[in-house]
């Protein structure tokens, strides 16, 4: 555990080179700490140069060439854990950078996307049985390991051709290492109704985004705010209870054929926060993570702990009560060395 000092603390939101001061809630959140009277940096993952240590806190915002250099990835983020903390916390950030998370999350109840996974030795062919037998009509086909739309591929049994680019499109990202999986296409995604993304900072669900989708790499547009809707609401709940505490989530909802409400993607390593809907949200996160360099000025996380030290400053923030109504090992099928416990969210939100 590495010595605090009180008397100078820093923090550090984590970018990639690409999109270094080119997101507007990196710059909101720099802007609002500044503010605050905190210092705070924004920095490249990969600049070798940065002085990871150095700071208190070190805040994941928009690594999102992660997905390119994963095993590095995991590799720095490992590093900074050893030296500072990482939010989110380590454990969750190895664990959501790979979307067999959903496969977890459905295990323990959550309605997700039905997801074929692709096993390392089935040929591309089974593509075409696989539409016969599911009898699914559009399929996404996407790698487990992805951002920013990466990857995606839409096919149809409507023809052949469709068909062929998509066991094509199955061998280029095999190739190239990414695992992929299989989903049913909803056209509520691209049509008036999009998918509501729902941003929760620390336990609070502070507001929702609704985004049409293209399928077009980096292109998703047509944002704006919508009202929370309580089926919405009460499934971001149910994802949360399965989680450790959090600083930041958000959860990703379409509506299947028959308007029930499923999970699509949980966002809790790099979401997009959507602060220009909801500048509170940001005001709060920065109070969350003053509060954070409070309580690690105040007195140092004992040795010994059965949580990693991310994890625990998090919990800090919610009451204990809460956390201790649920202790289970969260994703205890992806990991069952994680040893971390679920705890419940704050329901209330921020407007």
């Amino acid at each position: 555990m590495r010595a605090r000092c009180s008397s100078h603390q820093r923090i550090a939101l984590v970018t990639s080179n690409r999109h270094y001061y080119q997101v507007g809630d990196d710059l909101a959140l720099l802007h609002a700490l500044h503010h605050a009277g905190i210092e705070a940096d924004l920095v490249p993952w990969t600049d070798p140069s940065f002085d990871w240590e150095g700071c208190d806190l070190v805040v994941l915002r928009s690594p999102w060439d992660y997905y390119q250099q994963r095993t590095a990835f995991i590799r720095w983020a490992r590093h900074v854990a050893g030296c500072s903390v990482l939010l989110n916390p380590l454990p969750i950030v190895e664990w959501n950078t790979n979307k067999c998370y959903l496969h977890d999350l459905s295990l323990q109840g959550i309605p997700t996307i039905p997801t074929y996974w692709m096993t390392p030795k089935q040929p591309e062919s089974v593509l075409r049985g696989l539409l016969e037998q599911r009898q699914w009509k559009q399929v996404i086909l996407k790698p487990a390991i992805a951002a920013e739309s990466f990857g995606l591929s839409l096919v149809s049994t409507d023809t052949k051709e469709s068909i062929q680019a998509g066991q094509a499109h199955l061998a280029q990202m095999r190739a190239r290492g990414y695992p992929v999986l299989i989903q049913p296409f909803y056209p509520s995604v691209i049509q008036e109704s999009g998918e509501h993304s729902l941003i929760a900072i620390a336990g609070q669900i502070t507001h929702a985004v609704r985004r049409v989708c293209t399928l077009v790499p980096d292109i998703v547009t047509q944002e704006r705010s919508v009202p929370l809707q309580e089926d919405e609401v009460r499934l971001a709940h149910a994802v949360l209870s399965r989680l450790p505490p959090l600083l930041y989530a958000r959860i990703d909802l379409i509506r299947d054929e028959t308007g029930h409400v499923r999970l699509s993607e949980l966002e809790l390593t790099e979401p997009r926060l959507f602060f220009a809907f909801n500048v509170k949200a940001c005001e709060y996160l920065v109070t969350m993570l003053a509060e954070m360099l409070r309580t690690l000025g105040e007195e140092d996380l004992e040795e010994g702990d059965d949580e990693d030290e991310g994890t625990a400053v998090v919990t800090a923030l919610f009451p204990a009560r809460q956390v201790d109504q649920q202790k289970n090992v969260f994703a205890s099928q992806a990991s069952e060395s994680s040893g971390k416990k679920r705890g419940h969210v704050i329901s209330s939100s921020i407007s």
